[in-house]
């Protein structure tokens, strides 16, 4: 609905939660200010090229993005209603196949089954291991995988910073009942 003496809207509807007004450098999204001198935003879209369907797209190029689509897949498979089988085992497969395509040039495999499978199996171990796995990514190796290997880390880091919260201590072993001798 925008006029042509008019680039943007001053408001948008109600409902999108966009507020947008001519000659500014910032929008605001959900109340988040997005713009010159406000914090980072990051936006992703996935593209309908495939129908909406991850298993049309990853049918399609299971390559794309060094496995972007199975790192994707590997989250989604935990929560998969209908699908057959183990969901960890599901996701497994995807997180060994982005691992495999990515060649370690990517946190992000390491950082998605730290946070989402080793987090629900409370495997700390698992969990700091991955999670300097995908510090140890060299973000210069792969210029254009620079950005997402930087934010990959910043959360692993950011993850790393919160272990104690995520991953419950052990319980200490049952004590043993006391035995008393018998009286004589």
């Amino acid at each position: 609905r925008c006029s042509k003496s008019r680039a943007w809207p001053r408001r948008s509807s109600h409902h999108t939660g966009v507020n947008m007004r001519r000659d500014s450098r910032v929008i605001h999204i959900g109340g988040r200010t997005v713009g010159a001198g406000a914090p980072g935003f990051v936006m992703a879209e996935i593209g309908l090229n495939h129908g909406g369907s991850l298993d049309r797209a990853l049918a399609l190029d299971e390559s794309f993005g060094d496995g972007a689509v199975h790192q994707l897949l590997i989250r989604y498979e935990l929560v998969r209603q209908g699908a057959p089988g183990d969901p960890v085992e599901r996701a497994r497969k995807h997180y060994q196949r982005s691992l495999e395509l990515a060649r370690g040039s990517l946190a992000g495999p390491f950082v998605t089954w730290a946070e989402n499978v080793s987090v629900q199996k409370q495997d700390a171990a698992e969990f700091k291991k991955l999670l300097a796995q995908a510090l140890a990514v060299n973000v210069d190796a792969k210029p254009e995988a620079r950005l997402e290997n930087l934010i990959m880390q910043r959360r692993a880091k950011w993850l790393l910073s919160r272990a104690d919260d995520l991953i419950l201590p052990a319980a200490p072993p049952p004590e043993k009942p006391a035995t008393t001798a018998p009286e004589k």
